[in-house]
């Protein structure tokens, strides 16, 4: 079923994070954008005054989508064992089929798949466009930083770091997903996600 066009600066923002997930991020035009919002390009630029900010704000808007997405989720945790990391495997590896609700009935209004792959075109992008980084980093202080409020923090940190080295491998192509191998690694971050027994509290190893 095709989509509705995106009128609002909100819709030609995640129309615009479809359109880098699938082409890259340096390869994302506003002709791109306007198709896949199914608005005309004078209606991108209506809101956005050109690729440059158009690409900022989408890169915005991702990090705010995902940090509200985390929060959502941990909320609604009953366990605050791991809580963070195993938000975060959920979001970024569940399949596609577990986010598709409404924006209203769900926490996070970006499917995991277009997470992932949008996570894939910002690294690429930032080899080749360091500055880019400066729009992502404040997102990024502030997951650490919540994270190591946590009791168990340097635990998270280890496992989210080995989630960052995952998507290394596919950028290297070591590593595809839904290679076997691929499928062991997502398998055993979310054990490491996993909340303890409170009858079990020995520490994972890492």
């Amino acid at each position: 079923m095709a989509r509705p066009p995106a009128t609002t600066p909100k819709g030609i923002l995640e129309a615009a994070i479809r359109v880098a997930g699938r082409d890259g991020l340096q390869a994302t035009t506003l002709d791109k954008v306007a198709h896949e919002a199914g608005v005309t390009k004078g209606g991108v630029l209506y809101h956005f005054a050109s690729k440059d900010e158009l690409l900022t704000r989408m890169m915005e808007h991702f990090a705010n989508e995902v940090e509200q997405g985390l929060v959502a989720r941990i909320a609604d945790d009953p366990h605050a064992d791991r809580r963070w990391v195993r938000a975060m495997v959920d979001m970024v590896f569940a399949p596609d089929a577990q986010s598709e609700k409404s924006a209203e009935g769900t926490p996070h209004g970006i499917a995991p798949e277009t997470t992932h792959k949008f996570i894939m075109a910002m690294l690429t992008a930032f080899a080749s466009n360091p500055a880019l980084l400066d729009v992502i980093r404040p997102f990024l202080e502030r997951m650490r930083g919540r994270i190591q409020a946590e009791p168990n923090s340097v635990e998270q940190v280890v496992t989210w770091l080995a989630a960052d080295g995952l998507f290394l491998w596919e950028l290297f192509g070591i590593a595809r997903p839904g290679e076997p191998m691929w499928n062991a690694i997502v398998d055993e971050l979310r054990r490491r996600s996993r909340p303890r027994s409170p009858a079990f509290e020995a520490p994972l190893e890492v």
